[in-house]
């Protein structure tokens, strides 16, 4: 009679397989449906199993793509995550979706970019705080949706005010202009609002002279 077969202890136990790769996925941005401004803004990206070095691939209305990736993907965590994006007046349906270094992709998230009139707003200066000296001088402003051909309205100490336009606007873009300021010599609390050509005024923003 025959012994009965014993699998030796170093037997294969049949095929082993790979684990399945964690795939990453949105869950959600905020904000929801984003404004289409003019000019880069952010959008956190909320989900998991985010990775290192990832590129975001974006899908335009219009079916077009591009990819976002390097300085324009900040403060990445395994669950979040926070993109620069330039909508550039384009409202509709867009779509994100996350590439890993392997060339793994995420599902295609969805959202809405919606058209609303933005005011302009000034967001800092530069320098922070102007010399009062008797020479024009240069000063650095940022923010978003500065139109092309807006005028600054700036007010003194003393409450008087006066209006700032060409030349002394030599460079605009939607997010930055240089403008031109005499100070006079004379310190104190100063004030600037950017005017649009369609009416839409920005905050006025408030700043000490030295």
């Amino acid at each position: 009679m025959l012994a009965p077969f014993k699998k030796p202890d170093n037997a294969a136990a049949g095929p082993t397989t790979n684990s399945p790769k964690n795939l990453p996925k949105i869950d959600s941005i905020s904000p929801s449906s984003p404004v289409d401004v003019i000019g880069d803004q952010n959008v956190l990206v909320l989900g998991k199993n985010f990775p290192e070095d990832m590129r975001i691939k974006v899908t335009f209305p219009d079916g077009g793509t591009s990819t976002l990736c390097c300085a324009q993907i900040m403060k990445l965590t395994a669950t979040s995550f926070v993109i620069l994006i330039d909508f550039n007046g384009n409202p509709g349906r867009y779509g994100i979706q996350i590439i890993d270094t392997d060339g793994e992709t995420s599902d295609s998230f969805s959202f809405v970019a919606k058209h609303a009139v933005q005011d302009p707003k000034i967001t800092f200066i530069v320098p922070s705080n102007p010399r009062a000296s008797k020479e024009e001088q240069s000063i650095q402003v940022y923010g978003f949706s500065f139109q092309k051909g807006f005028t600054i309205k700036i007010t003194f100490p003393n409450g008087q005010s006066a209006t700032l336009s060409g030349r002394q606007i030599p460079e605009q873009t939607p997010q930055s202009f240089r403008m031109l300021v005499y100070f006079n010599g004379d310190p104190g609390s100063y004030s600037i609002q950017v005017i649009n050509p369609n009416g839409r005024k920005s905050n006025s923003f408030a700043f000490k002279v030295i």
